[in-house]
């Protein structure tokens, strides 16, 4: 959802203050007494904000404020094709609701609804989209020779070693030639080459940084041939050194006695291939930055150049003494902040928090309470709950393709909203529906019910929930921080932390 501009709707007298002007003192007091109403509205001015939403979920619906009707942006979208629906809040802190449904064409995968509580102040990008299951996009077999690597040398007995990523999850180690299996699409291929101490990625000393971006692997399960050249030959690849003896720290703040951190480090492209740089325990450390630069602001984006969505990523999760994890802390950046991170992680989240189970015939209402979430000063800006449970039955005139069994929803509230709905402060409470009916008319004018009832949970049935509370740095937002967990997107540097804490509900 993009925030298009504010209109000011201001009252047009004009050609009735030209009239005041007559020479007729009569005429004059006449005019203005009919129109002192209008005329008192000269200065005054209404404000209201165009909100663009683009979705190609297989159902969604808005709602412009908590007593508005919903209504409908799409159902009964099988093609998944994208849709764009434009609506007015009265202004930007106006608390709005969206939902989205992507039904689940696999027993062993949920269906998956998510709702959005904000205001268009604190989100106002939102770009929907429902993605098929890993396993139904197209695999194929990416091969190719890896050119300008050293096997080996006189000091080095082991040589060079690159390190490549195809994609978020595919990565490997090759010397000669490479072999793996990718999903089919638009992929960069990003790696970078050094000196192999000893076997392992830790090991690796990184010399020179590799990035060919937007590599189409055709839709099919044939093999594709795709080369990494680190010796600048090849058309549309940058290649570049490592700054020799510099690194940037990382010094981590805030560990509990009983807590452990696990810390990763990498570069992430635009097309989400992720080139890991550097994992640890230990709460200092320190990596090396790829070598991409900032371009100027008036420069035209060259293959050096940093590419809009594209930097370093760095996450550090804590975990208590049992292994769960607890906290998260994560910071997007492109070039070093003076070289030297510190990170501050968040204080642990209470568990002042409870959820409680109605049953709406068979079906399932829940209702949440906690408290609002402060650490190191900065009040939380975004609450993200998640519940998973058991599908409520279906209607047995409207038979799935797939009996699924589960159900999860994924909840996002902001500050803004909770501030305009919440009656005690500190404290907020929600009420979640058991569903999100919009009624539409089929082509005779009759009225379909489109909302399924699978999509909700099954009357007393257990609810597995987590909530996590987020805090962001100045320069980001709740549409950053959420655009992120979505969709891996970022397009700016910003940082945000999370606690968590999970739990179980009994009917």
């Amino acid at each position: 959802m993009r925030l298009i501009n504010r209109q000011k709707h201001t009252a047009l007298i004009h050609s009735m203050c030209a009239c005041l002007g007559s020479r007729v003192l009569f005429f004059r007091l006449i005019v203005v007494s009919c129109f002192v109403p209008l005329f008192s509205a000269c200065d005054n001015t209404v404000s209201h904000t165009s909100m663009t939403l683009d979705s190609n979920a297989y159902y969604a619906v808005y709602q412009k404020s908590p007593t508005d009707k919903w209504r409908v942006i799409s159902y009964n979208d099988t093609r998944y094709g994208l849709k764009t629906v434009t609506f007015t809040l009265e202004d930007d802190t106006t608390p709005y609701t969206l939902v989205f449904v992507c039904p689940s064409n696999r027993g062993d995968n949920p269906h998956e609804i998510f709702v959005y509580y904000a205001t268009a102040k604190e989100m106002d990008l939102v770009d929907f989209k429902c993605r098929r299951a890993n396993e139904d996009i197209i695999k194929k077999p990416v091969y190719g020779k890896v050119e300008g690597v050293s096997i080996v040398d006189s000091k080095n007995s082991l040589g060079e070693i690159a390190y490549i990523a195809l994609s978020k999850d595919v990565s490997l180690n090759a010397h000669e030639g490479y072999a793996a299996i990718v999903q089919s699409g638009r992929r960069d291929a990003v790696a970078y080459k050094g000196k192999q101490k000893e076997n392992g990625l830790d090991a690796i000393e990184p010399e020179e940084f590799y990035i060919e971006r937007g590599v189409l692997l055709a839709l099919t399960t044939n093999p594709q041939a795709v080369d990494i050249d680190f010796s600048g030959k090849k058309n549309g690849v940058y290649v570049g050194k490592f700054a020799t003896g510099v690194s940037s720290s990382v010094e981590i703040f805030g560990l509990g006695d009983n807590e452990s951190v696990r810390s990763k480090l990498g570069f992430l492209s635009g097309k989400k291939s992720y080139l890991e740089l550097k994992e640890s325990a230990a709460t200092n450390f320190s990596f090396v930055d790829v070598p991409l630069t900032l371009a100027a602001e008036d420069a035209t984006l060259e293959e050096s150049n940093f590419h809009p969505g594209e930097g370093h990523e760095l996450i550090v999760d804590v975990f208590d003494e049992n292994g769960s994890e607890i906290k998260k802390f994560t910071k997007l950046f492109t070039i070093p902040e003076n070289k030297k991170h510190a990170i501050r992680l968040p204080t642990e989240l209470s568990d002042k928090t409870t959820t409680k189970l109605n049953n709406v015939g068979n079906l399932q209402e829940i209702v949440f309470n906690w408290k609002a979430y402060q650490s190191n000063e900065m009040a939380a800006e975004l609450y993200r709950w998640q519940f998973i449970g058991i599908a409520a039955p279906y209607n047995e005139d409207e038979k799935p393709d797939v009996d699924v069994n589960q159900v999860k929803w994924s909840v996002y509230v902001t500050k803004g909203w909770l501030d305009h709905m919440s009656e005690t402060t500190g404290s907020y409470t929600l009420k979640l529906p058991t569903d999100f009916n919009v009624v539409v008319n089929d082509s005779l004018g009759d009225p379909i019910y489109v909302w399924r009832k699978e999509w909700g949970f099954r009357e007393s049935t257990p609810i597995e929930w987590e909530m996590g509370a987020i805090t962001i740095s100045a320069e980001g937002r709740s549409n950053d921080v959420v655009e992120y967990l979505m969709n891996r997107n970022f397009n700016k540097s910003y940082s945000f932390s999370q606690a968590n804490i999970r739990g179980s509900t009994q009917p």
